[in-house]
């Protein structure tokens, strides 16, 4: 240890010391790791520790990954080097969307069938089959499914694939996590990487649905716990390199004014972060929505519409994706005029007398009816004599 020790103080760097101390220790945690294994070989106790092993040896190559990426930063980009090597892309997953290795984000309101979309869009990769229009490159898909039942998410893949007119491929498989406790998602990721090493499955595109269930108990709306989730996905993508994909909801009220980036719930980070943002959008015709982008290193693509015909989806060329649906108007003094001209020309009636007649005719009940009556003397309508305590149409 004298020996390691010196050698530790006559380099000219504190930071190579530390990284040749974090190197030492796992190089030691190894070796006691084997000393384990070796021990245990005759033991009745062998399969739980040769499963313990194996998770503290996938930690401790993910430290030292860790550890060499931290290294240092990386050195300049030459201009010569800029104009000599050729640029090489990641693979496209959906066509002028989204490659390998980025993350992006569905955002919608609810009815929009966020997780039909997911699995129509899974199926389609794993069978290169297009997406919403949008060419594929076909790849092993791995389908997270923490919410559905298993029966549930099975039934759905089944009667999608059967409408898209494509079959369920080896290379699309789901994990069906709902009712499995994790506490963090590095320990939802050792468990990822385990069976994918263990099943030599290597997916292009990860569908996480929903992504909430990586919160656990951070706040939606705080920006740094939201950027935490986040570089937890960019730590599925940097140790599967696949893409990832994952669904948001949109905050309340109607989001056909409001830009693209701030219609999501929440912090504004997911918008800030992401690759990739498709926006769905409903649209005036019912059953039917607006397919926009916001794209980081592709080109926006031209919004368009489609339509929900359970359980498919289909791009409606002749629906104009300029018409949102609008939001749903308030009652104005027309929605009341029914009401209204159930009192006739000179009439005076008393409130019990105006509610008995509206229950009557219009076949509502009391409570409905005074609050017609209340609704009607707030817009104007009507006026009520302050001596004989009747109500008459407003002259």
């Amino acid at each position: 240890m004298g020996e390691i020790t010196t050698g530790l103080i006559a380099s000219s760097s504190y930071d190579t010391n530390v990284r040749q101390l974090e190197d030492l220790s796992l190089r030691r945690q190894m070796v006691q790791l084997i000393e384990q294994g070796t021990d245990s070989v005759n033991d009745d106790s062998f399969p739980r520790v040769v499963a313990h092993l194996t998770k503290e040896f996938r930690d401790i190559q993910r430290r030292q990954q860790t550890y060499t990426a931290s290294t240092g930063f990386p050195n300049f980009v030459r201009g010569v080097s800029l104009v000599s090597a050729p640029v090489v892309k990641p693979p496209e997953i959906i066509e002028g969307i989204l490659r390998q290795g980025q993350k992006m984000v569905i955002q919608s309101a609810s009815k929009a069938n966020k997780t039909n979309l997911a699995i129509s869009r899974g199926l389609a990769v794993a069978n290169g089959t297009p997406w919403l229009g949008r060419a594929t490159q076909c790849g092993p898909v791995l389908f997270v499914n923490f919410e559905l039942p298993e029966w549930a998410i099975h039934e759905r893949a089944k009667m999608i694939s059967d409408g898209m007119g494509i079959g369920i491929p080896d290379q699309f498989r789901i994990w069906n996590l709902r009712g499995v406790k994790f506490a963090t998602t590095r320990q939802l990721l050792d468990e990822m990487v385990h069976h994918l090493e263990k099943e030599e499955f290597k997916p292009s595109l990860i569908e996480l649905d929903p992504v909430y269930k990586l919160y656990k108990g951070r706040k939606e709306n705080e920006s740094g716990e939201m950027a935490q989730v986040l570089e937890e996905i960019e730590e599925i993508i940097n140790e599967t390199g696949a893409a990832v994909s994952f669904s948001h909801h949109y905050s309340k009220g109607n989001k056909s004014q409001a830009d693209i980036l701030d219609r999501s719930a929440g912090s504004g980070v997911f918008a800030r972060d992401v690759d990739a943002i498709l926006d769905v959008l409903p649209h005036e015709e019912q059953n039917c929505f607006i397919l926009s982008s916001s794209l980081r290193t592709e080109r926006n693509i031209v919004p368009f519409v489609f339509e929900w015909e359970y359980p498919i989806c289909r791009v409606r060329t002749d629906l104009d994706p300029s018409r949102p649906k609008k939001r749903t108007p308030k009652k104005t003094t027309q929605d009341l005029k029914g009401f209204v001209d159930l009192i006739q020309d000179q009439e005076r009636l008393r409130g019990r007398e105006l509610a008995d007649r509206a229950m009557k005719d219009l076949h509502i009940s009391r409570t409905k009816a005074y609050d017609l009556i209340r609704k009607s003397k707030e817009a104007g309508l009507i006026q009520m004599d302050p001596i004989t305590k009747t109500y008459r149409d407003w002259e």
